[in-house]
């Protein structure tokens, strides 16, 4: 069972990394993502990005983050008020350590979040 449950998601990841559109590869803002990450997580990006260009070429002011994005909290990647401030503006482009490894074709084999992490207090260990 468990050997099945490879096998699919290792088709799966090779389905995603065949199936990227054309149109996202190449552009500099996405850098190499679109084949790190799903094509879903390209398709939410994007979606992030036109609506960061269109506030950012009409001048017009993104409410703040904190009382209007739950972009972030519900995806676990960067929100379209960081898109337009250092992507667009800044003009670096996005990295795959800003996207939650849910996301990545090629995920860790053990990911757990920083909440897990333990500091040992044994001198010893």
């Amino acid at each position: 069972m468990i050997a099945k449950k490879e096998r699919d998601y290792l088709q799966t990841a090779a389905r995603q990394e065949v199936k990227l559109r054309q149109d996202y590869i190449g552009r500099t803002w996405l850098g190499s993502l679109p084949t790190q990450i799903s094509y879903a997580a390209v398709d939410l990006l994007a979606r992030q990005y036109r609506h960061a260009e269109a506030a950012v070429k009409g001048n017009k002011t993104l409410p703040p983050c904190a009382t209007s994005c739950h972009f972030t909290q519900q995806y676990a990647m960067p929100c379209v008020h960081y898109i337009a401030e250092k992507v667009i503006l800044e003009g670096a482009p996005l990295t795959k350590e800003v996207i939650h490894p849910r996301w990545w074709l090629d995920k860790p084999l053990v990911f757990l979040p920083a909440i897990f992490y333990v500091k040992s207090t044994n001198p010893a260990s």
